[in-house]
């Protein structure tokens, strides 16, 4: 019976939603997913209604289920990510994170309105796969993004939550070729209660023990994601920025950063380190194409580089 009340979710039909909203809010579809007919078991009528970009409708039902989560996994067509890939969307993910994922510009200025006006479990939400909304949106292309990144009440809880990794919102950057991303680094960079948790990132290799710079430099088929040759050389010139307030950084701080630097010369790492050889490229390229599927189902792991003062 609850079919009626993400029925008049997706049409908009707010007075509806009014009038079955005691019997019917934080109802969950039990329906079984069909991805084919866009029927996701276990979403909510606001899951719904940022699925959809329905805004007068997420902006009623925020007040009623802004705080609820998914309860399940599910492979969703995500254009915020790219239009030529499904992503995965975890469970335990936010209704912002489902907003961002398809590109649902009015419910995702919906959404931080309510963030800016209340107090939320949206923000500081961390999914199943430990991801929170700033990693999720640093996955995304869209002017939007900036939005999200410059939301006050986000950035100054979630920058902090995810310092080091494979899946950064500094590192996502570099694998998905996004500029805006990047610029919007820089631009925080020089906020001096940011510099920290954005430069400890920078200082950070992945897995396969690479910079950011040089994953961007890699052969990376960064068009599946939206991203053009020129926005590629942007993203590098944007990072090779960011590494070198990193280093200024680090010196001025006295932390030593030998772990990161791996014997190579601060200017080979800003320039790109040395020439990747197939094997490093294969892989790249591996991890790309999975975390594009799936959106990267591994955690936030990766290669650990500690600070330590000298």
């Amino acid at each position: 019976m609850s079919d009626v009340w993400f029925t008049a979710c997706i049409k908009n039909d707010v007075p509806r939603l009014i009038e079955l909203s005691k019997s019917f809010k934080n109802a969950r579809d039990k329906r079984p997913s069909d991805p084919a007919k866009q029927i996701f078991q276990g979403f909510t009528a606001l899951h719904y209604a940022c699925y959809f970009n329905c805004a007068p409708s997420v902006q009623y039902l925020l007040n009623l289920e802004a705080d609820d989560l998914t309860n399940s996994a599910h492979q969703i067509q995500a254009p915020g990510f790219s239009k030529f890939s499904k992503c995965k969307l975890h469970s335990n993910s936010s209704c912002l994170q489902i907003a961002l994922l398809r590109a649902s510009t009015q419910s995702i200025n919906c959404i931080l309105q309510y963030i800016d006006s209340h107090e939320t479990k949206i923000v500081g939400n961390i999914d199943d796969s430990g991801f929170n909304n700033l990693v999720t949106a640093s996955m995304c292309h869209g002017t939007i993004v900036k939005s999200v990144f410059f939301n006050k009440k986000l950035l100054q809880t979630e920058l902090p939550q995810i310092r080091t990794g494979n899946f950064t919102p500094v590192m996502n950057a570099a694998y998905y070729g996004r500029p805006l991303v990047a610029a919007i680094f820089v631009k925080l960079s020089q906020q001096k209660e940011f510099q920290e948790y954005i430069f400890k990132q920078l200082l950070t290799r992945d897995e396969q023990k690479l910079t950011c710079i040089e994953i961007c430099q890699s052969e990376i088929d960064y068009v599946k994601y939206g991203t053009s040759l020129a926005n590629k050389k942007q993203v590098i010139q944007q990072y090779r920025k960011l590494m070198r307030r990193a280093f200024t950084w680090a010196e001025s701080k006295g932390y030593k950063v030998d772990d990161f630097l791996k014997k190579e010369s601060v200017d080979e790492i800003i320039k790109g380190g040395k020439d990747l050889d197939d094997y490093q490229q294969q892989l790249i390229i591996a991890k790309a194409i999975i975390a594009g599927l799936s959106v990267a189902c591994v955690g936030l792991t990766g290669v650990v580089i500690k600070l330590t003062t000298k």
